[in-house]
Formats: C-alpha cells, sequence, structure tokens
C-alpha cells in the first residue's frame, strides 16, 4: 500500500499515526504542516502549499498527514490508495493539545516548522479544534461518503497508538480495507 493520507482534527493522533505507518510500512511520511506554516505561524500560500502538495501526490508512495487547505483534498483523495479519516473525540483532541504544549517546553513538536510554539497559540489552538468539528468535518465527511467511501478507514481514536495491541488492531482493520 504504497498511498495513504490521514485526515483529522488537530491534536488528533494524524502524525503519530503517520509515523507508525511509516515505520510499519517502510514508506516515507509527510507531515502537511512542515509545509503549510512557517516560522511564527505565518501560513504558506494557498498557491504554494498547492504546489508542494501537488508534487508530494504525484510520489510513487507516501504518506501524508494533515488538513493543510481544504481545496488541495480531491486531489490527495484521488490519488490515495487508502483515507484514513481520524474522527477523534473533540474533547481528547483539546486534552492532546494542552498535553502538547506543556510539553513542548521539553521536546519540541518535530511535525511543526520551527518557532511555531504551541504555547503562543493556546486559544487559538482550541479554535483550530471547534472549527474543524463544527465546518470542516462536516464537509469532509460528505465529500468521503459521495465519492471515496470505498476506500476510507474511519476511526474513533480513543486509545493509545503506542500501545501494540490496538496498532496491531489498526493494521488489521487497514489490511481489511485494502484488499
Amino acid at each position: 500500500m504504497p498511498k495513504i493520507t490521514i485526515i483529522g482534527n488537530s491534536a488528533s493522533g494524524k502524525s503519530t499515526l503517520a509515523d507508525l505507518l511509516s515505520k510499519h510500512y517502510k514508506i516515507p511520511v509527510h507531515h502537511l504542516d512542515l509545509i503549510l506554516w512557517k516560522k511564527n505561524w505565518k501560513k504558506t500560500s494557498e498557491e504554494q502549499f498547492t504546489k508542494k502538495h501537488d508534487e508530494l501526490v504525484e510520489l510513487n508512495n507516501w504518506i501524508i498527514d494533515g488538513v493543510g487547505y481544504t481545496s488541495t483534498f480531491r486531489a490527495r483523495f484521488n490519488a490515495a490508495e487508502l483515507i484514513i479519516f481520524l474522527d477523534t473525540p473533540i474533547e481528547l483532541c483539546r486534552k492532546w493539545a494542552e498535553k502538547r504544549v506543556k510539553e513542548e517546553k521539553d521536546r519540541p513538536d518535530p511535525y511543526i516548522t520551527s518557532y511555531c510554539l504551541y504555547d503562543d497559540m493556546k486559544e487559538e489552538q482550541i479554535e483550530v479544534i471547534e472549527h474543524f468539528e463544527k465546518e470542516i468535518k462536516p464537509m469532509l465527511m460528505e465529500l468521503i461518503e459521495k465519492y471515496y467511501i470505498q476506500k476510507t478507514l474511519t476511526i474513533s481514536l480513543i486509545d493509545n497508538l503506542n500501545n501494540k495491541d490496538v496498532f496491531e488492531h489498526l493494521i488489521k482493520e487497514i489490511e481489511s480495507v485494502k484488499s
């Protein structure tokens, strides 16, 4: 399975899952937040983002995690062999976002551009999570149901992906969608 996209709310577990699947399948992972965000939370223009995004989806194999601009969903979903939608409960996203703020002082987040500190964006982070839940998720679900349901795995992530049993169960689910 060379092309997997992982999408979901902020702090839903996308990057963690992407890294685990990258190790399991031995294919490269591309974190969209590293393209979307420049130093000090300056957003890359939609045009620049789309250009880089489109270069990624043309590669032979990949795992792409993140949301980015909604205008890029169709190109990514069309190219993907599997779409994993992490439908993590909003309360858990908020909790994991708060945890990420506390941990970044000791361990900078490797999935975001340098000099983008979540501590500087605490309130905005919660707003992003709520915006995704209210605005992006319904649009995303409609798009998936209309065009991509056959190659989509929706996961309500409530367990720790670093738990071996949880991850092995997830791999079985992925394998069942592929076949």
